[in-house]
């Protein structure tokens, strides 16, 4: 399923609830889903992009960041928010 993702928070629709959102959401291993369940973080990420809009989630990191990411360089980092 495709969950588009706007500038402006969108509704998030039954369907694509029941897609994308874990039967369990707990901890394990530093990850709100189990650390093989990169599929399903995915799929709860874009509800939530999708939810909050991009300029809402663009706003959580710094335009460095977001610049190296989408240049593919640097490591992990993360902005404190």
């Amino acid at each position: 399923m495709e969950v588009a993702t706007g500038l402006d928070p969108q509704p998030i629709h039954i369907d694509m609830y029941v897609w994308g959102t874990p039967e369990k959401l707990e901890p394990d291993a530093g990850h709100l889903i189990d650390a093989q369940g990169a599929g399903a973080r995915a799929r709860l990420l874009a509800l939530l992009m999708r939810n909050a809009g991009l300029r809402s989630v663009v706003a959580l990191a710094p335009r460095a960041l977001w610049k190296a990411a989408l240049d593919g360089e640097g490591g992990a980092q993360r902005s404190g928010g």
